[in-house]
């Protein structure tokens, strides 16, 4: 039977105003990146609005597996959550982040980074002379996959009708992945395959006792025991336990050893910066940049309300060795809401002495 022509409109109106919701959807989602408040609550309402309660049905086609993953959910209120504004949250407290920007050298994903243990050499040379012949040395090709470091929390949509949660929740996921980035950087950790690198500290010996007494010394055999073609890609790093130490040191007439050290931003011992972190717990540790391999995949983010997770801080379900759990909590039947961040990225040693510490007497 061929359709009526109030069918034929009908259907016009609701392809229409199907291709209207995209294109606004797609604005909406450029919108949030540009720093505008446009939520996926506001294109559902309006479209629901456009095509009048008669049309229901057909609303509800357009909008039954509308799922934003990675545009901010409208439980987060009226603060929108972005990766841009997520990653410079991190970096001011970031160890990893300082490193990097320090000149570690930066590896393609998958790609073999050859990193040199001898250098070339050069000579003086008489007029008409020839030029000796030099050979570079190189260890075994770095190859980087970035493993990956997460964070994710829930909350009640109560929550939010009587509490702006955004910032405190964008402020608590940007602590709990540095933290746990850190953590492992200048640690001493051997690497897991397929979860996590080593720390800088894996395999490095103490270059000092670490009693006040012998600081000065200390401090000499970590600067010979690290090797470094430039001195700019030098840095320390240090918790606020172990530099108020270090500004006790006094020399024998009992002025300051390192009158430049303070907890505030551009401290620096010796003329080489100063990186604040609580994970070099009570270590003074030493890294030249440029002898450390680095990949950084980038941050992913994630919000839902409609899924089924394990309320555990230990979960045993695996994707990949597929395991299940009995205990899971509907995000949807409970009205809640999870948010997620993933940091992809690992590092490696191009050099043994690229890394050194002496304790400190903390």
């Amino acid at each position: 039977m061929a359709p009526t022509l109030a069918e034929i409109q009908l259907q016009s109106k609701y392809e229409l105003l199907t291709k209207a919701a995209v294109a606004t959807h797609l604005l909406s989602v450029r919108g949030v990146h540009a720093g505008l408040m446009s939520l996926p609550s506001d294109i559902e309402r309006d479209t629901r609005q456009r095509l009048g309660p008669r049309h229901a049905a057909h609303a509800d086609v357009i909008f039954k597996a509308a799922v934003g993953a990675l545009v901010p959910s409208d439980a987060l209120g009226p603060g929108s959550v972005y990766t841009a504004a997520f990653l410079e949250l991190q970096r001011p407290a970031s160890a990893f982040d300082a490193l990097v920007a320090a000149g570690t050298r930066q590896a393609p994903v998958g790609v073999p980074v050859p990193v040199g243990t001898a250098g070339s050499t050069a000579a003086w040379l008489a007029w008409g002379a020839s030029i000796p012949m030099s050979r570079m040395s190189f260890g075994e090709n770095v190859v980087l996959t970035p493993d990956k470091v997460g964070a994710a929390v829930a909350f009640t949509r109560e929550l939010l009708k009587v509490t702006e949660a955004e910032p405190i929740v964008r402020q608590d996921l940007g602590k709990a992945v540095v933290a746990a980035v850190d953590q492992k950087l200048l640690s001493a950790d051997a690497a897991v395959v397929n979860t996590s690198p080593a720390g800088l500290l894996h395999g490095v010996s103490a270059a000092g006792s670490g009693s006040p007494s012998s600081i000065e010394g200390d401090l000499a055999a970590l600067l010979l025991a690290v090797s470094s073609t430039s001195p700019s890609t030098l840095r320390f790093f240090a918790s606020k336990a172990g530099v108020l130490s270090l500004t006790q040191a006094r020399s024998t007439d009992g002025a300051p050893l390192y009158p430049d050290l303070a907890l505030g931003a551009g401290s620096t011992i010796l003329g080489i910066p100063v990186i604040l972190s609580a994970a070099a717990a009570d270590n003074l540790i030493l890294v030249d940049a440029d002898g450390v391999v680095t990949v950084d995949a980038g941050l992913e983010l994630g919000s839902t309300g409609a899924s089924a997770l394990e309320m555990s801080d230990s979960p045993t379900a695996s994707s990949v060795t597929p395991t299940g759990s009995t205990s899971l909590v509907s995000m949807f039947q409970s009205n809640s809401v999870a948010l997620r961040a993933i940091r992809f990225l690992s590092w490696v040693k191009g050099r043994a002495d690229a890394v050194g510490f002496v304790p400190l007497p903390v």
